[in-house]
């Protein structure tokens, strides 16, 4: 599901949402998120962004424990004025890089922890961003670039 943020002074954002089966994250059964539907606006050159999407649902039918999620931006992203950001949880923590635009969120936790924690995900942008962002949403360690699943690994692992 797609969201989109509007920029007039405001970033349009599209939502996406990437729910795939557990062999794909690396869980036992499929994890999903579903945005809500509609367009979020984000002001640009807002000191504390704006929250992406406060409805937002996580569900697990595999369990009641999540390990990781990540929220990148992808269309639109400029490394050098956006920023997300959420609300530490005394299980969930996350790091942003701000080169590839992740947010990567860890600790073992209830789903109804990491629904709440990446309810309060925030999008901060430039004064002069204007247009449209598509930010992802997805559960586990992998990211998902047009049909393909990454995952970063350290020069070290390579043999």
């Amino acid at each position: 599901m797609k969201k989109k943020l509007s920029v007039m002074m405001v970033v349009l954002l599209l939502l996406q949402v990437m729910g795939a089966t557990g062999a794909v994250y690396g869980m036992p059964a499929p994890s999903a998120i579903t945005c809500s539907a509609g367009t979020s606006s984000v002001a640009a050159g807002s000191t504390s962004g704006s929250v992406i999407d406060s409805d937002l649902t996580v569900s697990d039918v595999a369990g009641t424990e999540l390990t990781g999620a990540k929220v990148y931006i992808t269309t639109g992203f400029d490394a050098l004025t956006d920023t997300l950001t959420f609300a530490n949880t005394t299980s969930i923590s996350g790091i942003y890089v701000p080169a590839t635009g992740v947010l990567t969120l860890s600790g073992t936790a209830p789903v109804a922890d990491y629904q709440a924690a990446l309810r309060t995900v925030r999008l901060k942008t430039g004064l002069t961003q204007t247009g449209e962002k598509t930010v992802v949403f997805s559960l586990g360690d992998k990211l998902k670039f047009g049909s393909h699943y990454y995952e970063a690994v350290s020069a070290s692992q390579i043999s």
